[in-house]
């Protein structure tokens, strides 16, 4: 009986989906490191605040796992489209963290979509640009129960979709960022999304 080979697309896909689940095992676990060999050597990774090289964005989180900010990511099913050497991944996720906003323990869920720019470098698969859309956040008391205050100057800053997420950074010091996080359902997203499949179809 002859071997059946097994398809290079589905190759090519398992890769993708296992660079996007090492992002998260490096990211959550501090081994930044490894996180930034995931990229392309002019990758990018955006956060809530800024874009950041792929060295830039290990820097980041390093600074904040020193300061005690933990997060977990936990990401969903996602769409992968391959076009040569470059692919389009589209993963659903959810974002898990805790802080303390006036003296408050509480933890920050929030729902979004990471969109990535995939390119195959010496023969790898590598992230050449990662964005998040935000979708929606909320925040819970540790302690059920427990009045959390707010500023509400200071909330209304932040875009809906997540705007507690960039509430907890602001009160924890953090200056207003220099450019407004891409939220679900809006131009920018639809911006986003078009330029993408403009740059899988070159």
């Amino acid at each position: 009986m002859a071997e059946q080979q097994i398809p290079a697309e589905l190759i090519d896909r398992l890769a993708i989906t296992q660079v996007i689940h090492d992002w998260v095992f490096y990211r959550d676990n501090g081994k930044f490191d490894q996180l930034v060999g995931l990229f392309a050597q002019n990758g990018r990774m955006t956060t809530n605040s800024a874009s950041h090289s792929a060295a830039e964005f290990a820097a980041y989180g390093k600074t904040l796992r020193e300061a005690g900010v933990l997060s977990h990511h936990f990401p969903g099913p996602s769409q992968i489209r391959i076009n040569g050497d470059r692919a389009l991944a589209e993963t659903q996720a959810m974002l898990m963290m805790r802080g303390k906003g006036g003296g408050v323990e509480a933890d920050i869920t929030v729902l979004l979509r990471y969109l990535d720019r995939f390119v195959r470098e010496d023969g790898s698969w590598k992230i050449e640009e990662r964005t998040p859309v935000y979708i929606k956040d909320r925040v819970d008391a540790v302690i059920p129960g427990t009045p959390i205050p707010i500023n509400q100057e200071l909330f209304a800053q932040g875009p809906p979709g997540c705007q507690f997420l960039i509430y907890s950074s602001r009160i924890a010091g953090a200056p207003p960022p220099p450019v407004e996080a891409i939220t679900f359902n809006t131009p920018r997203a639809d911006a986003l999304h078009a330029a993408s499949e403009d740059w899988l179809a070159e």
